[in-house]
């Protein structure tokens, strides 16, 4: 909550000082969406600025990690790189989370797929496809 003391000055100008910190105080947050396997071929609704990490369990010291292999529409974009994260100490061979983050830009229709596999081999191990609609004012 912000108290804001006003000395002098016509109470339009209170008023209009009032309003401006309701407005700026109560721009929506983002909403954050982490997605994981069981999103797999479903669809998700979300708003213009709202961000999605889709979280895929892997294990790279196989050689087969997660990667992107089509991404088609502009209301969403990738937002920074891919990263790994191994779960279970130092140990080698542990399997971790390969996380892709995106943010949700301009209404309309994304579809996100990604697959896992050698990138020298012909056929992904497994595949991951969601398809995003932005939508505004939800």
């Amino acid at each position: 909550i912000i108290f804001v003391e006003l000395e002098g000055g016509s109470i339009m100008f209170k008023l209009a000082a009032v309003l401006l910190v309701i407005f700026v105080c109560s721009e929506a947050t983002p909403k954050v969406f982490h997605l994981d396997l069981y999103a797999n071929n479903t669809q998700v609704s979300c708003a213009p600025n709202d961000i999605i990490f889709v979280e895929l369990e892997g294990n790279p010291t196989t050689g087969h990690t997660w990667f992107n292999y089509a991404h088609g529409g502009n209301s969403v974009l990738q937002d920074g790189e891919p990263y790994y994260e191994k779960h279970g100490g130092p140990h080698h061979g542990r399997r971790g989370i390969f996380t892709f983050p995106y943010r949700c830009f301009e209404q309309g229709k994304s579809v996100i797929k990604l697959v896992e596999g050698r990138k020298w081999e012909d056929a992904p191990i497994n595949s991951f496809e969601i398809i995003i609609n932005v939508k505004v004012n939800q």
